[in-house]
């Protein structure tokens, strides 16, 4: 059986998980923010918001074409974003009102590899900050229950359960 400091270990490593996942994006929006802006003609623009494979997906489509000392580059991404258990339709069905064919906007490319550059930064999602702990610490409660035997406890609890009802009705009828 586990004691008290491995269990506190393994919540602090989930909060600090995210934690470290909102942090590292703030550090990456703040650096965002210094890199060099581009002219850069958005070539197209669609919304994708479909079922694959059984999972929603709905994701902004947005390609754009940009030069850096003389070459040119081209990149599909949009927004600078966090991870995102739920995209947010709204968000990105305005990227693709926003960024419409032809249009010519500004672009941040990365300093040191000009190859990537985005748009935008996205807002960062609240839900998949909170959540994604959340379902590591659930998982690791489940396997914390089934190492002790806690599923097994809890089933054969529920069978007597079972036995009880069926045995007083029985009683019942007599």
């Amino acid at each position: 059986m586990l004691s008290k400091l491995p269990q506190l270990l393994v919540f602090l490593l989930i909060t600090t998980l995210g934690l470290a996942q909102t942090l590292i994006y703030w550090r990456f929006g703040r650096n965002f923010a210094r890199w060099p802006r581009v002219p850069a003609e958005i070539t197209h623009s669609r919304l994708l918001n479909q079922l694959i494979d059984g999972r929603s997906v709905v994701e902004a489509i947005v390609t754009f074409k940009y030069e850096v000392d003389g070459r040119e580059y081209s990149s599909k991404t949009p927004a600078l974003r966090s991870y995102n258990l739920f995209p947010s339709v709204k968000y990105e069905s305005g990227l693709v009102e926003k960024y419409r064919p032809g249009d010519v906007v500004t672009a941040r490319f990365h300093p040191l590899q000009p190859s990537i550059a985005y748009l935008e930064r996205a807002p960062i999602s609240w839900s998949s900050t909170l959540l994604l702990p959340a379902w590591i610490a659930l998982g690791f409660a489940v396997l914390y229950g089934i190492n002790n035997g806690y599923f097994t406890r809890l089933w054969d609890f529920l069978v007597l359960q079972n036995d009880l009802l069926i045995m007083e009705s029985e009683s019942r009828r007599q």
